[in-house]
């Protein structure tokens, strides 16, 4: 935390189209309530700005690295 915020993240982004990809998944971003809000405002934030929010988890990537890719390929 710097300066009592939340230091969150987009860990690949695109721009044209405008895609941001978020990697850590459900299991780290449901840890607690505030993070969940904090998570929900950050992705509401870029939604509203036309950005499209994919989310992904370790076991995702693992496990079906192939639809994550399409997804993202799609995506762009």
């Amino acid at each position: 935390m710097i300066g009592g915020q939340r230091i969150i993240r987009v860990d690949c982004e695109y721009r044209d189209p405008d895609v941001s990809v978020f990697l850590d998944g459900r299991a780290w971003h449901a840890q607690s309530s505030e993070k969940v809000l904090d998570d929900l405002a950050v992705r509401s934030a870029l939604e509203s700005k036309g950005v499209c929010v994919l989310e992904y988890t370790y076991h995702d990537v693992m496990r079906d690295v192939s639809r994550v890719a399409l997804e993202i390929q799609t995506a762009l």
